[in-house]
Formats: C-alpha cells, structure tokens, sequence
C-alpha cells in the first residue's frame, strides 16, 4: 500500500479545519484527498430515499452536472443501499466489496453517472451529516486500475475520520447558529 506522507495528513488536517469553518472549502478538500489517494475525484453526499429534494452532494474533481443529476434521480441505488445501516466506527470500505460490479453495470445509475465519468469503484465513509440523510459521507472515486489506491483510501479515510466527523459537526452547528 501507498504510503501517505505527513506532510500531506498535515495538508488534509488543515483544509479539514478549513472546511469546518466554512463550506465552500469542502470542494478543494474532496480534490485534494482524491488526490492524496490516487482517486479521480471526491464528493461529500448526504443522501435521503424518501425525501430526494433534500440530497446533498458536494464534489471535488467530479463532472458538477453528472453530480446534480445523481442529486435529482441516483441517491436511491444499489451502492447507497449498501451503505444504509454503516456506522462511522465501522470506518471506510470499498464499495465493490459491497456491491457485485455486475449488478451495477446493468443499472441506469451506472450508464447515466458512473459510466460517463469511468468510474469503476469507490471507497466512502459514512459520516453523521445530521437529521433527514438515509445515509451519507465522504467518497473517493476510483477509475480501475490496480486495488492499490483503492486501498490507500481506506486507510486515509480512517486516518481523517476523526476530524471529518468533527468538521461536519462544526459546519451543522454554524448552520443552525446561523439560523
């Protein structure tokens, strides 16, 4: 597995702060974690089945109209099924550790969002992102290739969950300060 130095947990740590205090640092954090483990691009998703309208998705390095698209038809798919009931603790896994690749290539979710932007797996953590989400949290995107950065991923994510988990929690309660 790919180390990660420590100046690039440094770098992550920070842009997570960043990200803690204002939201529009989430888009550069996805980025740099995708890139930090070899990934394609990130996104922070908050998913809700029976409520779509209230589907969250913020990506990094992600098409943005493919992304809206996945907001307004695709929350509602076999890997967001699969990710339903994870805790936090349970930390980050492979989704195609969850979900049989071929079951996914025969969906509309695969030809109209993953299919365009040659995304083979992803790796995601759920993460609380509070009241009305089914599921949700942090995602890094995978194009193929070796298991390797797939992998690297997961140990990043696990790495960066304690502070991911607190810079949600901070942007929710300013939210509702706000309020």
């Amino acid at each position: 597995m790919a180390e990660i130095s420590e100046r690039v947990f440094r770098e992550l740590v920070l842009k997570t702060l960043d990200a803690a205090l204002d939201e529009d640092y989430w888009p550069e954090l996805m980025r740099s974690l995708a890139a930090a483990s070899g990934g394609m691009g990130a996104l922070i998703a908050g998913c809700s089945l029976t409520e779509p309208s209230k589907g969250l998705l913020i990506p990094g390095g992600l098409d943005a109209d493919i992304s809206q698209l996945f907001v307004d038809r695709y929350q509602d798919n076999p890997w967001t099924r699969a990710t339903i009931g994870m805790r936090p603790e349970d930390g980050a896994v492979d989704i195609a550790s969850r979900v049989d690749r071929g079951t996914i290539r025969v969906t509309a979710f695969h030809a109209d969002v993953l299919a365009p932007q040659s995304i083979d797996t992803m790796v995601g953590m759920n993460l609380p992102l509070g009241a009305g989400f089914d599921t949700g949290g942090v995602s890094v995107a995978f194009n193929g290739g070796s298991d390797e950065a797939p992998r690297t991923s997961v140990a990043l994510l696990n790495l960066l969950a304690p502070y991911l988990r607190r810079a949600i929690r901070i942007n929710l309660m300013l939210r509702q300060a706000r309020r």
